[in-house]
């Protein structure tokens, strides 16, 4: 039997986030990446992909992937920027109103009635808000955040379009 279409293949896995995977799946297409399986799993999605080893300007497009991950990596961290800073205020705002609860509880205890009323107030009103300075502080950050997230999709586009010009 005689074949002349022997291929020979590399292949890649890659975990992303759930959010992130149809980003990644899109991109590495333009690399000359075919998609061949999706997990899903605790840490994420893991892509298996798959390409012909003998493809031209190979050491370019490696380049141009590298190039590629470090802005999807970018483009992670300051999604993550957002919710962090929203947690770290939303459990600094609840903790100030345990503080005020446990200050009222150790009042009641004493039979300082009055007082126990004073820090139970305040800590009422931490916990109720606890989750709206949360939301509050995640706007904030994302107004400041977005615009640099669409920078980094615009060059994830422009570094995509000169792989997928190699592959032409």
């Amino acid at each position: 039997m005689h074949q002349d279409n022997f291929v020979a293949y590399e292949y890649l896995n890659q975990t992303v986030s759930t959010a992130m995977q149809n980003t990644y799946v899109d991109g590495y297409a333009n690399f000359g990446w075919q998609l061949q399986e999706r997990k899903a799993g605790t840490r994420g999605v893991a892509l298996v992909f798959k390409r012909d080893r003998a493809i031209a300007h190979k050491a370019e497009l490696n380049r141009l992937q590298k190039t590629f991950d470090q802005q999807m990596a970018r483009v992670t961290r300051l999604e993550r920027t957002k919710r962090t800073g929203a947690q770290v205020v939303g459990l600094s705002v609840g903790i100030i109103g345990a503080a005020f609860m446990a200050g009222s509880v150790f009042a009641w205890e004493a039979a300082l009635v009055v007082l126990s009323i004073i820090l139970a107030v305040p800590g009422f009103l931490a916990w109720g808000t606890a989750y709206l300075a949360f939301r509050w502080w995640q706007g904030h950050q994302a107004q400041k955040v977005d615009p640099l997230i669409d920078d980094q999709y615009v060059a994830i586009a422009e570094t995509s379009k000169a792989a997928f010009a190699l592959l032409r």
